[in-house]
């Protein structure tokens, strides 16, 4: 649970105890942060996510394995195909690009045809269930009452097409997998979508026990919260954790081919639970970004969301905590002051921070810019402007050594606001 301070009378930064020859420069902080992100969009069709496990979606032939002799022994044979289906095992980032432009394997024989289907059908109705996940899981450290249903559906709202390319995608390499068991009479079709259901069922428990809270206040702790977020986000547990659990059990499967089956089915929740997430952050990025720009067209009035930073807090946190990329760009694009005002773009109480906990924050903050850089990389989303100083920003924020063109820039930045 997140605790969220009391809004104060005056919505001012004077009122959160911030030093008067501070005021100032947080006022062009957080404009910095609007600035940004009213002029940045991202390209939805180019990114990359990891996957874990036995399925190869960029359609590479999977094995399909000799029956030794003796194929009368369910055993023997149930050996030989498990060893081959843990042959398969490896960590693969999938570039969404080559994704998108593969096709869908032909002439593969009518039952393997029909797994894929029911497969594709149970993918999408768990696509939404694991996004309902997602949403709860990321929504420690909001503050803000999270519309589960609404905000699922919504992910796919504007890309119905994707979700179904990739879910028919992994539906597809499932089956090729799962095909030969099946040929073998070690498990039968329905048995493989039983799995994938028990399958999904751990895959939400595993969610709903990874929930990040962060207790809002000391800057620190806060600034934490979000490299645990990030932590969250990057997390490539889900497959090793829903495999290393109970053997899966499900009906139409011989006890000889469950632990091969279940690194199928296993193998085809992961990579929908890694795609769900980037689905999960681009939803969120257009939102934010619209609203951005809603923002940045109201800056000169007197009450402008940057003038105001209790309500601008919980505006920015609301998606800093849920989304990686927006704390990662922010904090390496320098464009939110510096070190001393970040600490306090952060606080929602405007406690005051001693030297010690400066002192260990700027330490914190500089790690987190190196690790920042290296998860821009990670993820591979693509930052557009038409800003050229916010295209060379977003450019560089990957490498995280490039202080001096931020300091001027955001010395330029400071220019955009009249001073009091």
């Amino acid at each position: 649970m997140t605790l969220t301070p009391q809004k104060p009378p005056h919505d001012t930064d004077e009122a959160n105890d911030i030093p008067a020859f501070m005021t100032e420069e947080m006022v062009h902080a957080r404009l910095g942060i609007v600035y940004l992100f009213a002029n940045v969009t991202c390209d939805e069709d180019r990114f990359t996510f990891s996957t874990d496990g036995v399925l190869d979606l960029l359609g590479s032939t999977p094995v399909k394995p000799v029956v030794p002799p003796g194929k009368n022994d369910p055993a023997r044979l149930a050996e030989t195909l498990d060893r081959a289906i843990r042959a398969n095992e490896a960590v693969r980032d999938i570039d969404a690009a080559r994704l998108s432009s593969r096709s869908e394997t032909a002439n593969v024989a009518p039952e393997e045809g029909a797994l894929r289907d029911e497969l594709a059908t149970e993918l999408e109705r768990m696509a939404t269930l694991i996004a309902g996940a997602t949403q709860e899981q990321l929504a420690g450290g909001t503050g803000a009452a999270v519309p589960l249903a609404a905000a699922a559906a919504g992910i796919w709202a504007s890309r119905p097409a994707l979700m179904k390319e990739v879910t028919r995608t992994i539906a597809e390499a499932a089956a090729a997998q799962a095909q030969p068991f099946v040929l073998s009479g070690l498990t039968t079709a329905s048995g493989v979508i039983d799995a994938l259901e028990t399958g999904c069922q751990r895959y939400l428990v595993h969610a709903r026990g990874k929930q990040v809270n962060v207790l809002p206040g000391t800057p620190t702790t806060t600034i934490d919260g979000i490299k645990r977020a990030m932590d969250l986000t990057l997390a490539g547990n889900v497959y090793a954790s829903l495999k290393g659990g109970a053997q899966l059990v499900a009906e139409g499967v011989t006890a000889g081919a469950s632990s091969a089956i279940g690194r199928i089915v296993f193998s085809a929740i992961d990579a929908l639970a890694s795609f769900v997430r980037r689905a999960h952050d681009f939803y969120y990025m257009r939102q934010f970004f619209h609203e951005a720009k809603a923002h940045w067209a109201d800056r000169n009035r007197p009450d402008a969301l940057h003038r105001r930073p209790y309500e601008f807090n919980l505006w920015y946190r609301n998606v800093a905590m849920r989304v990686p990329v927006i704390p990662v760009l922010t904090l390496n694009s320098g464009l939110c002051g510096d070190k001393a005002h970040l600490l306090r773009m952060f606080g929602l109480e405007g406690e005051l921070i001693t030297q010690a906990k400066f002192d260990a924050g700027v330490a914190y903050i500089d790690q987190l810019k190196t690790w920042g850089a290296g998860y821009l990389r990670d993820v591979g989303y693509v930052f557009e402007s038409g800003d050229a100083v916010i295209a060379e920003l977003v450019k560089s924020a990957a490498v995280p050594a490039n202080e001096k063109l931020r300091t001027r820039l955001w010395t330029a930045l400071k220019k955009l606001v009249p001073r009091k």
